[in-house]
């Protein structure tokens, strides 16, 4: 049985290494990106069970390729991390369609067990 495939579209590419340790590489396929255009193209080539999208404090710009992918797959579970927690940056993201919130600081058994949540959902789908 193939493992799900991850995305983790991050600025930071520190940010993918550290989640692929946390929910451990021999569970997921993971793939890493640092612009949203890629991440585009990975939804568009198929096969993605979940993305993972890190925000940082200087800017929602990552917020913005939701709705895209979201029209690749309507049903493509996406995980918001962010290193701050702040009203308006739940407003914002409030207006997307997201699967799950997590600001930080996370605890890493919250981490796997949204992405066990997340590879379910996606398996239903799928």
């Amino acid at each position: 049985m193939p493992l799900p495939k991850v995305l983790t579209f991050s600025k930071d590419r520190a940010d993918g290494d550290n989640f692929t340790r946390i929910v451990g590489s021999e569970r997921y396929e993971m793939i890493w990106t640092d612009n949203g255009p890629e991440a585009i193209v990975q939804a568009l080539s198929g096969g993605l069970d979940i993305v993972v999208i890190f925000l940082r404090k200087r800017g929602y710009r990552e917020l913005e390729y939701i709705p895209c992918l979201n029209s690749i797959d309507q049903n493509l579970p996406i995980i918001v991390v962010s290193d701050h927690d702040s009203l308006k940056l739940q407003r914002e993201i409030r207006k997307h369609k997201v699967f799950y919130y997590l600001p930080q600081p996370v605890e890493a058994d919250e981490i796997r067990a949204v992405m066990r949540d997340a590879v379910a959902a996606s398996a239903r789908h799928h």
